[in-house]
């Protein structure tokens, strides 16, 4: 036999033991690797089902695409501030976008259309990004620079 004869049956079998040896652990890593993360996280009427991938608002299974149940995980994920678009860019769709780039927006616009009246608990901070609210007042606004503070109301009148 040749080098090449030799070399060609030896690698493939490798190959094929490695991947046998992958599969047949796949099922028992996966749990230990999520043993020590929560299963279920929730904000307001939306709960995350991590073990199932699944996504529910009001108690109703709510049909998404795995990007709008990425976007919502890490939304819900992070409910304490504001998330850029460019943020969810490269955590969740795993990509850098130019500034003119909509794939974020039009995602969260199908989530949203999903979410039907709760739609505005995913708030847009114009300049800024997303970020969850319990109501659609809740959401942090951008200070402006010189702003006046609004002025006290003058009391009422007697009488």
């Amino acid at each position: 036999m040749t080098v090449q004869g030799d070399v060609g049956p030896t690698i493939s079998a490798v190959a094929s033991e490695e991947v046998g040896h992958v599969e047949s652990q796949w099922p028992r890593a996966v749990p230990r690797a999520l043993g020590s993360a929560p299963r279920r996280i929730a904000f307001g009427p939306l709960e995350i089902d991590l073990s199932h991938f699944a996504a529910y608002c009001s108690a109703r299974l709510l049909p998404l695409t795995r990007m709008e149940f990425d976007l919502l995980t890490y939304l819900v994920r992070h409910p304490d501030r504001v998330v850029s678009t460019e943020e969810l860019a490269r955590e969740v769709a795993h990509t850098c976008l130019r500034p003119e780039s909509s794939l974020i927006r039009v995602h969260v616009s199908h989530l949203r259309r999903k979410l039907g009246h709760h739609a505005r608990v995913i708030a847009t901070v114009r300049g800024r990004g997303l970020q969850l609210v319990e109501s659609p007042w809740e959401a942090t606004r951008p200070q402006c620079g010189g702003a006046a503070e609004p002025e006290p109301s003058a009391p009422s009148p007697p009488g």
